[in-house]
């Protein structure tokens, strides 16, 4: 039962301390932990271990910390270019996921071994306590004073060293970068740069619609503008028909009606009779040859026009349908075609019965008759020579719709005979070649009576060019000013004529 309680305080201190200094650390390490804890999921840019935890936690958790702060900063630098919603980025999210969880479980078996720990030192610390309850009640109250300022101490000094350490270590980064020039602050933006892509846009549009209406107009093969006809053919051009108002059937049924009498299509008609009057003025019976250079070019709907519209001014008119391929004038004019030229040629008929008196006053027609199996020798023979004296001798003007010269030659003795010969070009449809033409059958058969009129022209900005004048000294005129004169039923404004767009 004796006691030194000099020796026994001593001793008691010591272990108390000692045990005291350790639960403390314990502690301050659950606290780091809960700091780490919180950093993982609250998903900060970097995450840290706080006071030099490696050596006193597991090393794995130190090596998953250090991935996570990779695989973060491996972010960071693809956010730059992608969005957080792209593949690169979720295949990082993904990771981080993995490692978070994987950190976490660390942190949690870490955190239970030190409280483990720090439950075995609350034990030994009781029953050093219990000791110390054992000394006199001065000694005792030395002790516990002594402890406290010893604790004290040493938790100090832990955590002195650690912000010594910390500070060490944040001196030794130093930069490697100097100041040249500080920022200027830009106050508009530097990308999207709007009105220098605008300015952009708008160079490369026109630029682009430049180029395409060059390679159109290049690599066009159709003829669509006067002027371009003028440059190939050295042919005057008598006229410029103008587009038909209306739709025109297979027949040309409404060329005979003369609807739209004051339209710019009629006002066209009348200014190539105009200048026919002028061709071959001394010879009392004029015989005008039609032709082209294909088929679809409008030889019989130009025929018929110029027919109806010479039979008006009480002139003597007679049209024959002198295509023996493929006759269609009977159709117009809602004849048979059993009876026509064709007949007459091989003797079958005589003149009087292939001479049709249509309703037009002034205006009889001759139809092309059956198909012959030799439509140009028919042609070229003496009684169709014969047939055209003998017309001369009853009309002013005799009207042939030929073949296509450019398909067949059926239309040369006809063209050769013809006092007038008048040659379509079609807008859009014919070809450059069409126009060299006339110049070309001019110069074979030493022809001085070829003219040239242009049909179904209308207006195009696409194609269209300056006006230059050959030197023909041929006067025509285009009607293409004519709008707001008011002086034709083409300026009518028409509804919008939803039906036959939607059945086109």
């Amino acid at each position: 039962g004796v006691l030194d309680v000099n020796t026994s305080a001593g001793m008691f201190l010591a272990k108390v301390t000692d045990l005291e200094s350790q639960a403390s650390l314990l502690r301050i390490q659950l606290i780091a932990i809960d700091l780490l804890k919180k950093q993982i999921s609250d998903k900060k840019d970097n995450v840290s271990l706080n006071f030099n935890m490696e050596g006193n936690i597991d090393p794995l958790l130190a090596a998953l910390i250090a991935n996570f702060n990779g695989l973060l900063a491996d972010k960071n630098i693809l956010l730059q270019t992608y969005s957080n919603t792209s593949q690169p980025v979720s295949e990082i999210n993904t990771q981080l996921l993995q490692v978070k969880n994987a950190a976490l479980q660390n942190i949690r078996a870490s955190e239970q071994r030190i409280r483990k720990n720090l439950s075995f030192l609350n034990t030994q610390l009781s029953q050093a306590n219990a000791q110390v309850a054992a000394l006199p009640a001065a000694e005792r109250d030395i002790v516990s004073l002594r402890r406290d300022f010893e604790i004290n101490e040493k938790v100090y000094s832990f955590l002195s060293e650690k912000k010594l350490e910390a500070q060490i270590n944040r001196s030794a980064i130093v930069p490697g970068a100097t100041i040249i020039e500080k920022a200027q602050l830009q106050n508009n933006p530097v990308t999207p740069d709007v009105r220098g892509t605008y300015r952009s846009s708008i160079l490369m549009g026109m630029l682009t619609g430049i180029v395409l209406i060059m390679m159109i107009r290049v690599l066009n093969p159709f003829i669509y503008n006067k002027e371009l006809v003028e440059s190939l053919t050295g042919q005057p051009i008598i006229g410029m028909i103008s587009k038909f108002p209306e739709r025109i059937d297979d027949d040309s049924k409404q060329i005979l009606n003369l609807t739209k009498s004051r339209s710019v299509f009629s006002e066209s008609i009348r200014a190539i009779r105009t200048n026919l009057n002028f061709l071959a003025a001394e010879k009392n019976s004029k015989l005008i040859c039609i032709t082209s250079e294909v088929s679809g070019e409008g030889k019989s709907f130009v025929a018929i026009s110029l027919a109806s519209t010479l039979a008006l001014i009480e002139r003597k008119v007679i049209l024959i349908g002198a295509d023996l391929r493929r006759p269609k004038l009977h159709k117009t004019f809602g004849l048979p075609g059993d009876k026509g030229l064709s007949n007459y040629l091989i003797n079958q008929c005589g003149i009087t019965d292939i001479i049709h008196h249509i309703e037009h006053e002034n205006f009889d027609f001759i139809s092309a008759g059956i198909i012959p199996p030799n439509p140009s020798e028919l042609l070229n023979s003496l009684r169709m020579q014969e047939l055209l004296t003998t017309l001369k001798e009853r009309y002013e003007i005799i009207i042939l719709d030929t073949a296509p010269i450019g398909l067949v030659s059926d239309s040369i003795p006809l063209i050769r005979w013809s006092d007038i010969n008048l040659f379509l070009i079609r807008y859009a449809r014919s070809t450059y070649n069409a126009a060299m033409i006339p110049d070309r059958l001019a110069k074979e058969y030493h022809l001085n009576n070829f003219m040239i009129v242009l049909n179904a022209f209308e207006e195009n900005h696409l194609f269209s060019t300056f006006h230059k004048n050959n030197g023909s000294g041929t006067r025509y005129t285009d009607y293409s000013t004519y709008k707001s004169a008011g002086y034709y039923v083409d300026e009518e404004k028409k509804g919008w004529d939803w039906k036959r767009w939607f059945k086109w």
